[in-house]
């Protein structure tokens, strides 16, 4: 936020979480930015003597944030969505960190038996096919395989890739 001023009520972001509270003072910047000035061309200590900073009363604590990274604090209906966005993402990650172990699992049992599988997970419905199957069953065509698993045979081995992804 640019045009902070002392009364305004604030957020910003802390892993990931939101956390707001009430300006208390402006801390204007020790150094006027130099004409053209880019930030990439100073390192972070060096570059902190451009900012200006805003002391923040949040509850009990008093942090001091620069106000770049500071945003007016969100409507009801933003705060709702963002608050029930953190909770639902702890939720799917830790269900997606679930399915990516049973999906690695899968693709070991494949690669352990040297046959092709179809996955559900993904709305694209993509087939993995091992890179083990044609060296467990050299004499077999591999639209044979496929045809049994009812898999395409579209990549040589991995994930099928979609012309979506492309």
């Amino acid at each position: 936020m640019e045009d902070v001023k002392v009364g305004d009520i604030v957020q910003w972001y802390v892993n990931g979480k939101v956390k707001d509270g009430t300006v208390v003072s402006i801390i204007p910047p020790q150094t006027p930015k130099p004409p053209n000035f880019r930030y990439y061309d100073y390192s972070g200590d060096d570059r902190k003597q451009f900012f200006t900073y805003a002391v923040i009363t949040t509850g009990d604590t008093t942090v001091t944030m620069e106000t770049h990274i500071l945003d007016e604090v969100d409507n009801e209906f933003e705060r709702e969505f963002r608050l029930n966005m953190e909770k639902a993402s702890d939720l799917i990650n830790e269900k997606l960190r679930e399915a990516n172990k049973s999906l690695s699992e899968a693709e070991a049992i494949a690669e352990e038996y040297g046959v092709p599988f179809s996955s559900n997970i993904s709305p694209l419905g993509q087939d993995y096919t091992p890179s083990s199957m044609r060296g467990k069953y050299p004499e077999l065509d591999a639209d044979f395989m496929h045809e049994q698993a009812g898999t395409s045979n579209d990549c040589e081995y991995g994930w099928q890739h979609s012309a979506v992804c492309y």
